[in-house]
């Protein structure tokens, strides 16, 4: 499936997918480092609206984008939520990219799909030209 973004309507390109356990501070510099090459963001801290289903809020903002970063750490890796948002992500053809947020070994059982860990350098330091 291929996803057709409408660019003019100011909605996130990417989402970022993280657990608050241990991977909180890194997602958050992430962000920063996005929206500071211009790049729309959707991380639950800011997107998220008290009152209503988070899930329901979840699906909402992967049905807008078009990227979702999965930041991996331990945490990520063992959580359900996280588990539930890149499948969702990759059923819906939303490109995702995982970046190893800390030295860990990944178990051949959380295997994200034919795609790389980016490694944690690449995307803090500035290249991030693909999602620009």
């Amino acid at each position: 499936m291929t996803r057709s973004v409408n660019y003019a309507t100011g909605l996130p390109r990417v989402f970022i997918s993280y657990a608050w356990a241990d991977g909180r501070d890194f997602a958050n510099a992430l962000r920063l480092r996005l929206e500071a090459e211009g790049i729309s963001v959707w991380q639950d801290l800011i997107g998220m609206e008290g009152g209503h289903d988070w899930w329901l809020q979840i699906i909402e903002a992967l049905d807008q984008v078009e990227f979702m970063v999965l930041v991996m750490t331990p945490g990520a890796m063992q959580s359900p939520t996280v588990c539930k948002e890149w499948r969702y992500a990759r059923q819906e053809g939303v490109c995702v990219y995982p970046v190893k947020a800390s030295p860990f070994l990944i178990s051949p059982a959380y295997h994200v799909g034919c795609v790389m860990p980016i490694s944690t350098t690449w995307i803090i330091s500035g290249a991030s030209s693909s999602m620009t």
